[in-house]
């Protein structure tokens, strides 16, 4: 077994064996430990909600994809429907981008000119 230090994305979930992650590509499932008390409060709270975890990752010989975490930070990522879309941010940068057409506008983001 090796661990390393990482940090994935997915849905947090609770069974009967405790937290676990359920990514949405990679592990089928990803089992958290999580032995600070408000981490433990936080994880309570926000089963099912989209999450990252950050922390010490286990993995079986020759495995791609780790089994395990061991939990040192629980971030919370807001839900989508309160994300703006892109009809909403029309319009927020005024004059952009200048009457330059795309091709000019990356060539200067390149060029460090934007």
């Amino acid at each position: 077994m090796t661990k390393e230090l990482s940090s994935d994305n997915g849905f947090l979930r609770k069974d009967n064996n405790g937290f676990y992650l359920d990514p949405i590509v990679g592990a089928e499932r990803i089992d958290c430990d999580i032995f600070d008390k408000s981490l433990l409060e936080l994880a309570i709270k926000n089963v099912g909600q989209y999450v990252t975890i950050h922390g010490e990752f286990y993995y079986r010989k020759n495995d791609r994809f780790p089994f395990k975490c061991r939990i040192s930070e629980l971030e919370i990522m807001p839900n989508e429907r309160y994300l703006p879309t892109l009809y909403d941010l029309h319009g927020v940068i005024k004059d952009f981008p200048k009457g330059l057409t795309s091709e000019e506008f990356v060539r200067n983001m390149r060029d460090n000119e934007w």
